[in-house]
């Protein structure tokens, strides 16, 4: 993917075949369209990414979804944000220390996203994201978007 421009926070990613992602400022999937799809997601309330390297255990999370096609509109999930072990993982061949997080939602959508974040910083270097009962994508980053100092 390429990353096309940011929109008020978000970062706007391009892929092959005319697919665009919409990714928020804690690199959650927030929107996604291209194939025939439009999905988006939100979180309601406070979001547990916004703080990721500071949660010690688990944290809760509530989403609400809308599918295109099929029209559902409003469709909600909730379900919890936990904090795992720290995992070596490879990009691009550089290995890097990660603490994995896993989110498990139920409701509208019985979903289990993985996220693999700096401890520290809590920038999320991989995910895989299930955006509806039946589409999941594994984002990996391979070099943080970083605010222009200008």
């Amino acid at each position: 993917m390429v990353l096309g421009f940011i929109d008020d926070g978000q970062q706007i990613w391009y892929a092959g075949n005319q697919t665009v992602f919409r990714l928020d400022e804690d690199g959650i999937v927030v929107g996604m369209s291209g194939n025939g799809r439009q999905l988006r997601s939100r979180i309601i309330g406070a979001s547990p990414f916004a703080k990721l390297a500071t949660i010690s255990g688990k944290a809760t999370i509530k989403r609400e979804y809308d599918w295109i096609p099929g029209y559902k509109i409003g469709i909600t999930a909730q379900g919890t944000l936990d904090r795992g072990p720290t995992e070596s993982v490879d990009i691009l061949g550089v290995k890097r220390n990660l603490v994995r997080f896993d989110e498990r939602l139920e409701g509208g959508l019985k979903a289990h996203n993985v996220y693999w974040a700096d401890a520290t910083t809590g920038f999320i270097w991989k995910s895989r994201q299930q955006l509806s009962p039946d589409y999941t994508i594994e984002l990996v980053q391979l070099k943080p978007y970083r605010l222009s100092k200008d």
